[in-house]
């Protein structure tokens, strides 16, 4: 895959900085179960996406920075999601001022800051099909870093959600964006991470992450609900190393069919870990992740394991092998 292949233009004047740049994630596929394979799987060949990224700011006088980010994507054939409305869609479009003593705030389409950002792979991972990562909807943030000390700092969010935005990385069936008229609405999310700087150059961040939001319901025997989460988390990073941890557990009826037990488990846990190893350009990682359902109960594992090599400053190799299984 070629993430960032292109810087494909800057524009400047005065204190106004634009860059646009693009790029795509091309992707083969193999099964060793002896299915079919090649560019890409069944229902998402070709090109995984193709994307566009354009990132307008302004210095003020004052010091603060206004500004606004806009990530576009587009698949050639199918849909990245039998749920996402297009072939062509907003991954992230927000409005943001930034204030180096109040932090920053935006507006608009943008993440959910829910437990550790990505794990480093290409394929996902458990919380990722259940909707839990990488997941924009319409709301706004507040985001800021306070610097303690110089070896303690302390990041913190806090965001509110008045609607989702039909489109995520998460598998049919796992939350509410699956499901029309079953919608995500009035959502808080709090997250705060801090972390700590040793004498040797290591870092050690342990975070803690809660959810509260409403669904609102306009089908027919499903009524409204209210959802909550919560995750804590740590990562330790030293020279090449770094590993990490997460915890998390969801509570409420996010689809009456959920993808993994295939009913209306209203009670979802999720693990994610994992370690990485950089050597130069190669970066060497594994993960496992899983998700529990209870009521009814079932469980999906994923280990994740492979390594990415930067083979140019605009191209990544990514090699991994994928093992998922459900049980229930």
């Amino acid at each position: 895959m070629f993430p960032d292949c292109d810087s494909l233009l800057t524009i400047e004047h005065g204190a106004f900085k634009m860059p646009i740049h693009g790029g795509a994630y091309h992707w083969f596929h193999q099964s060793i179960q002896g299915n079919s394979g090649g560019y890409g799987i069944d229902g998402l060949r070709d090109t995984y996406f193709w994307y566009l990224n354009v990132d307008p700011q302004v210095e003020l006088e004052s010091g603060r920075t206004v500004g606004a980010h806009l990530e576009l994507r587009l698949r050639e054939t199918d849909r990245f999601r039998a749920f996402v409305p297009g072939q062509v869609w907003p991954w992230e479009a927000y409005g943001f001022l930034k204030d180096d003593d109040w932090g920053t705030v935006k507006a608009g389409l943008l993440y959910k800051q829910f437990g550790i950002f990505w794990d480093g792979v290409f394929f996902g991972n458990a919380p990722y099909f259940d909707g839990m990562k990488l997941d924009a909807d319409y709301g706004v943030s507040w985001e800021q870093t306070h610097e303690v000390t110089d070896c303690f700092k302390v990041d913190s969010y806090m965001q509110f959600f008045f609607h989702e935005d039909g489109s995520n990385g998460s598998f049919p069936g796992a939350d509410p964006e699956s499901l029309s008229g079953y919608t995500e609405r009035n959502t808080g999310v709090a997250r705060i991470v801090p972390t700590w700087t040793t004498s040797n150059g290591a870092t050690i961040a342990t975070g803690v992450s809660a959810l509260v939001g409403q669904i609102d319901s306009k089908r027919v025997g499903l009524p409204d609900e209210t959802v909550s989460a919560y995750a804590v988390d740590a990562t330790y990073t030293r020279g090449p190393w770094k590993l990490f941890v997460e915890g998390s557990q969801r509570f409420g009826l996010f689809h009456p069919n959920n993808y993994v037990s295939g009913g209306p488990s209203d009670r979802v846990t999720n693990m994610l870990t994992g370690v990485h190893y950089t050597h130069g350009a190669v970066t060497y990682r594994a993960s496992y992740s899983n998700s529990i359902t209870a009521n009814p109960g079932a469980t999906q594992n994923m280990v994740v394991a492979g390594t990415t090599i930067a083979v140019t400053k605009h191209v990544d190799l990514y090699v991994e092998y994928v093992a998922e299984r459900v049980d229930g």
